[in-house]
């Protein structure tokens, strides 16, 4: 037969080649799915909880095996599941299901599951929608149970290529792992938990290859996979099956090689100085950072520490989170971005924005200590806004209610300061007037640390990040009140170009490589540099070591990409001369298109 390719996204790097197992979803035409005529709602709403409960125990089990082998980041996910299985909405409509319908507990579980998923992959933010394959597994594992099907991989009795529609963390986690080569999914995400995990676990992983995969992949079929290019080759002759062996070998030289380099400073062939730092978004990933050898945090995600949180975090809550990031990393800078929440980030603390308690007016204790309202009660209220990548976001939501928003959040940070070499980043700014309200309120935030005594940073850098054009463009004016500067390439292409990076119709417009891009960030560089400020970039650019020479040649001062990524971008520094990154800057700038850009970054 012949070899037919198909294309995915890389979810976790590697290389694999094998015969292929198909995996199908349990099904619910197996049974018809109604209950006999003298059978018990009530009993089988029972049968439905200790499903539930069993479910429970399977997750934590993974929760505790993965927190033993000091897996925190991914022990956490299996946390998160598990309270999936107390969401009473699901719960509640399962149940509702089986009174009202009379059908059997496996299929309320699974068209509860679906109708939640559905509901969640409506929503904005892409974490939320990636909680709806959660639940979608959750049913799945609810039906297993209830069946006596806890174990879904039992036909998997030799090395293989795992092909299913998509897989949820506790399938992945119940795979034989001595028997998985690599797995390819039709659906899924590259941010999802099963990805988190499949990267963390090494096994090389694909998404998004679509329906076609489940059509034309039989099982035992020939296949392999190369999950750096995000291709799946069907019916690989000898010679490609060969030609991936050997790019896996030299992989996993290359990968030894780079783990050599890890204390080899961040410099030029020619002797130009690059700082090379982290994005991360909790301890685990900032103890990965210290592995790679990277310079410290160039951008901690606040709002993604307390992602999970069902209520506001607390000035202390916040502190004890900077607090472990920071002794992932000793005597090492922390940048803290300033919560970065609406537009395509919504959690479910965000219901207090909409409280009606926040008119009220604000109060101080006997210390003199700003307090806010009192928290709200009542359902999860959700902000809706007609356009919320050009709304209610980033630093203008912080300063629309700071006793809430900015304040704890600054004095935490200042808290943190009087150990810790701290810097603040400011999220989404426009203009002067909101970096001069952010700086009142950092000195507010000082003076509430003071006068209650709490030994905190009496000084610390305040810098923006540039993530609006113009922002860039008034980058010259805003270098005399800020004290440094980070480049979120992420936001500023999509405002730049005018499409939604999470909008598949508009994909092919999002180009972080555009000249239009480029030309902002030189200008953003060559505008700060004479006032003596510092230019970061922080979005998934740096994290390409195809951008490294460019981004040099342009004048960013540091790079601040992923753990994963440090040891690529460290080693593109070391081979990049700056003299020549300026010349190759000159060309990309007069480039006409982003193909164009690409193919002067071509080897």
């Amino acid at each position: 037969m012949s070899t037919a390719t198909l294309h995915g996204q890389m979810a976790a790097p590697g290389y694999a080649s094998g015969p292929a197992h198909c995996y199908t979803f349990p099904d619910l035409l197996e049974d018809p799915g109604e209950l006999p005529e003298d059978a018990s709602t009530l009993a089988e709403c029972g049968r439905l909880e200790a499903g539930l409960a069993e479910a429970e125990q399977i997750l934590m089990q993974h929760y505790r095996d993965l927190y033993a082998a000091e897996r925190d980041e991914e022990a956490e996910i299996f946390l998160a599941l598990a309270a999936l299985v107390q969401d009473r909405s699901f719960v509640r409509l399962a149940e509702g299901l089986i009174t009202d319908t009379g059908i059997t507990a496996e299929h309320a579980a699974i068209i509860a599951a679906d109708h939640e998923a559905d509901l969640l992959e409506e929503l904005p933010d892409e974490q939320l929608r990636l909680r709806g394959g959660d639940m979608r597994e959750l049913g799945r594992l609810v039906m297993r149970v209830l069946r006596g099907e806890t174990n879904p991989w039992q036909g998997l009795t030799h090395p293989a290529i795992i092909v299913a529609p998509d897989l949820g963390p506790s399938e992945l986690m119940s795979l034989p792992r001595e028997h998985v080569l690599g797995i390819a999914l039709a659906a899924g995400g590259i941010h999802s938990h099963v990805a988190i995990l499949a990267r963390s676990l090494g096994i090389p992983m694909l998404v998004g290859l679509g329906d076609t995969l489940l059509e034309h992949v039989q099982p035992d079929m020939p296949l392999a996979l190369d999950g750096t290019t995000g291709q799946l080759l069907l019916n690989p002759s000898a010679a490609e099956q060969a030609a991936m062996h050997e790019r896996n070998a030299q992989a996993v030289a290359r990968e030894a090689a780079l783990r050599n380099d890890i204390a080899l400073p961040t410099v030029t062939s020619d002797g130009h100085v690059i700082r090379l730092m982290a994005n991360v978004a909790n301890a685990q990933e900032a103890q990965r950072a210290q592995e790679w050898g990277a310079a410290g945090v160039g951008l901690l995600r606040s709002e993604l520490l307390c992602a999970e949180a069902s209520f506001w975090p607390t000035e202390a809550q916040q502190l004890a989170l900077y607090q472990a990031v920071s002794a992932a990393l000793p005597d090492q800078p922390i940048t803290i971005r300033t919560f970065d929440i609406g537009g395509d980030k919504r959690f479910d603390f965000m219901r207090y924005l909409n409280a009606p308690a926040l008119t009220q007016p604000t109060r101080r204790n006997k210390k003199g200590k700003t307090v806010a309202p009192a928290p709200p009660a009542g359902p999860n209220l959700r902000i809706s806004e007609a356009n919320p990548a050009l709304g209610w976001r980033g630093l203008r939501l912080a300063l629309s209610h700071p006793e809430l928003v900015l304040l704890p959040q600054l004095r935490a940070i200042l808290r943190l300061g009087a150990g810790a070499d701290v810097r603040i980043l400011l999220p989404m700014v426009t203009n002067l007037a909101e970096l001069q309200q952010a700086r009142a309120l950092l000195e507010q935030a000082q003076q509430e640390l003071a006068s209650a005594n709490l030994p905190h940073a009496r000084q610390v850098q305040l810098g923006i990040m540039i993530e609006v054009p113009a922002a860039a463009l008034n980058s010259a004016s805003l270098a005399p009140h800020a004290d440094f500067f980070a480049i979120g390439t992420n936001d500023l292409t999509q405002y730049t170009l005018a499409c939604d990076r999470n909008n598949s119709h508009v994909a092919a417009l999002y180009q972080p490589f555009d000249p239009a891009l480029l030309r902002l960030i030189e200008m953003a560089c060559s505008s700060v540099h004479p006032y003596g400020r510092s230019v970061s970039l922080c979005g998934d650019l740096s994290s390409d070591p195809r951008a490294t020479a460019l981004l040099i040649g342009l004048g960013v001062d540091t790079l601040s990409c992923t753990p994963a990524a440090l040891p690529h971008v460290r080693a593109a520094i070391r081979a990049t001369n700056y003299q020549q990154a300026r010349a190759l800057a000159r060309h990309a700038l007069n480039a006409p298109s982003a193909q164009a850009v690409l193919a002067l970054l071509a080897p």
